[in-house]
């Protein structure tokens, strides 16, 4: 498990940190904060615990990458490939994750707060404990993807496929589902208000006539 390291080596420009890469330099903890970084290549290489607040990634290629406990606000990584990472135990804040492709990736455990995650590939992705509260996953494809626990409360899901999914005790109370699919997907103990817009029965209690008119916790 990733320990947090709070000494950080300062990047000041995109030509410092391609150098850094190509030295071989340790780019663990590195604070690549208010940095171009659009189509970037550093795909493979260890970035745990870095910093990439106020930056922009648009299309870069982080495919592989160890981004255990990264920490990110108000970034773009619009059409970022995060294929096969590892973003367990990270925070990410506002950040903009429009188009990305995190298939295979595993965000265990990781907060999404207020992020854009619209038209996102969650194929085979690991969401189990993940905290999206209020983010915007709109339009995403989740298959076969694993979201044991994971709180989507008040996420937009309008137009949100969930295929062959684990939904096992996620809280989607609040979620805006309209359009939303949900087909061959686990759905015991699924929190949620309303008609159940999957098959079968979602936990050991009938949401829509325990809290018909409930607005709280």
């Amino acid at each position: 498990m990733y320990e947090f390291d709070d000494s950080y080596e300062t990047f000041s420009d995109r030509a410092s940190l391609i150098e850094a890469r190509g030295k071989g330099g340790s780019l663990v903890d590195a604070d690549l904060s208010f940095l171009n970084l659009i189509d970037i290549d550093l795909s493979g290489l260890d970035l745990s615990g870095v910093l990439l607040s106020g930056s922009c990634l648009k299309g870069a290629n982080l495919e592989n990458c160890n981004l255990q406990a990264v920490f990110i606000q108000d970034a773009d990584l619009d059409r970022v490939n995060l294929k096969g990472a590892d973003l367990q135990q990270g925070f990410l804040q506002r950040v903009q994750l429009n188009g990305a492709d995190l298939s295979s990736a595993d965000l265990s455990g990781t907060s999404f707060l207020l992020c854009h995650l619209q038209n996102v590939q969650m194929s085979d992705t690991r969401l189990d404990n993940a905290q999206m509260q209020g983010s915007d996953l709109s339009g995403t494809l989740f298959s076969g993807a694993s979201l044991n626990e994971a709180m989507l409360r008040e996420c937009d899901l309008m137009g949100t496929r969930f295929e062959r999914c684990d939904l096992r005790d996620a809280d989607l109370r609040k979620a805006t589902i309209t359009h939303a699919v949900f087909e061959d997907i686990q759905a015991e103990g699924i929190l949620y208000y309303g008609l159940a817009p999957w098959s079968g029965k979602g936990g050991d209690k009938e949401w829509n006539k325990v809290l018909p008119t409930f607005d709280g916790e």
